[in-house]
C-alpha cells in the first residue's frame, strides 16, 4: 500500500512521517523502488525496522503477539488502540482478512 503525497506539501508530509516514526529511532527511513497497481514505477519513503532495536519484536505466535499488544502502550496510546484503529482504516480500503483483523478480533 502507497500514499501519495502531493507536490505541494511533500516537506510538510515527510516532517510529520519522521515525528511520527522516528521518535525511538526504532527505524531506518529508506527510500525504494515501487511499481502501483497501474504498473508505474515510483520512488517511496517507507520505514524499515532496525532488528537490533530494543523495540524490535521477532516474529512470534498470535497468542504471544496479543499479550504483548494488550500490555504495550506509547507516547501517542495503547497499543490495542492503534491495532483497531489500523484495522478500521483497512477495513474502509477494502483491505480484510489479514492477519492483524485476526490479532484484532482476538483483543
Amino acid at each position: 500500500m502507497a500514499f501519495r503525497a502531493h507536490n505541494h506539501n511533500i516537506e510538510h508530509t515527510v516532517s510529520y512521517l519522521f515525528e511520527r516514526e522516528m521518535i525511538t529511532e526504532a527505524y531506518n527511513p529508506t527510500i525504494i523502488s515501487i511499481h502501483l497497481q497501474c504498473g508505474e514505477a515510483v520512488n517511496a519513503l517507507t520505514f524499515v525496522s532496525k532488528t537490533g532495536h530494543p523495540q524490535y519484536a521477532q516474529r512470534m505466535d498470535i497468542k504471544d503477539a496479543i499479550s504483548v499488544i494488550r500490555n504495550a502502550k506509547g507516547p501517542r496510546g495503547t497499543n490495542v488502540e492503534y491495532i483497531l484503529n489500523t484495522v478500521e482504516h483497512l477495513n474502509a480500503l477494502g483491505i480484510r482478512n489479514t492477519e492483524l483483523h485476526r490479532i484484532a478480533a482476538a483483543l
